[in-house]
C-alpha cells in the first residue's frame, strides 16, 4: 500500500493517499488507478466491490475537498486524474463536491462534460451541490435539462438539484420545477 501513509483505518489511509494527490503526487493518483484497476476491473469477490469503490470514493473526497478550498494543486491533481479512464467516474463527483464548494474551474469543468468526457447524467448528478447552494451556471445548466425533452430521463435528477436553488428564491429554478411538476403529472 501507499509508502508512508501511516493511518488506522483503511479508510483513513483512502484519505491520506487523497491528501497526498492534493499535494502534488502524481504516484498517489497513480496508485489509486491501480487500486481501481485491481478492485474493479479484475476478477474479485462482487461483495468486495460497493467496499473497495466506496473507499475509492473517500481518497477523491479528500482530494475535492482540497480543490473546493482554493488549492490549486488538487484541482491540477483532478485534473491529471481526469485523464485516467478508470478514474473518471471518480472525478466528475470530485468536481462536483469542489464546485459546490465554489471552485469556478470544477464548475466549469462540469459544464464543458462532453469536452472532458463526462457522461451528461453524471455531470447531472454532480452539478447538484453547486444548483443546491445556487450557483447560477449550475442552475441554468439543470434548468436545460429539464426543458429538453430528449434529457427526460434526467429531470428528476436536476429537480433535486434545483430544490435548493428554489428555495432560495431563485426564479429559473422554481419555474423550471413546475414545468418539471406538470410533465411529472401528466406522464400519469
Amino acid at each position: 500500500f501507499a509508502a508512508g501513509l501511516k493511518a488506522e483505518t483503511l479508510q483513513e489511509q483512502m484519505e491520506a493517499l487523497g491528501k497526498m494527490a492534493a499535494q502534488g503526487s502524481h504516484s498517489a493518483i497513480d496508485e489509486l488507478e491501480s487500486m481501481v484497476n485491481q478492485t474493479l476491473n479484475r476478477q474479485t469477490d462482487p461483495s468486495n466491490k460497493p467496499m473497495n469503490r466506496a473507499l475509492i470514493k473517500a481518497a477523491f473526497t479528500s482530494l475535492a475537498e482540497e480543490a473546493g478550498n482554493g488549492s490549486s494543486t488538487a484541482l491540477e491533481a483532478l485534473k491529471y486524474a481526469n485523464g485516467k479512464q478508470l478514474l473518471r467516474t471518480f472525478t466528475v463527483d470530485a468536481f462536483g463536491i469542489a464546485a459546490g464548494m465554489g471552485n469556478k474551474e470544477a464548475l466549469e469543468m462540469l459544464l464543458n462534460y462532453k469536452v472532458n468526457d463526462f457522461l451528461l447524467s453524471s455531470t447531472v448528478l454532480a452539478l447538484q451541490p453547486a444548483a443546491e447552494k445556487n450557483i447560477p451556471e449550475a442552475v441554468d445548466f439543470l434548468v436545460e435539462v429539464i426543458d429538453n425533452p430528449g434529457d427526460k430521463a434526467l429531470w428528476h435528477a436536476a429537480s433535486q438539484g434545483l430544490t435548493g436553488a428554489a428555495s432560495q428564491g431563485n426564479e429559473k429554478a422554481k419555474a423550471a420545477l413546475k414545468r418539471y411538476a406538470g410533465n411529472d403529472e401528466s406522464a400519469h
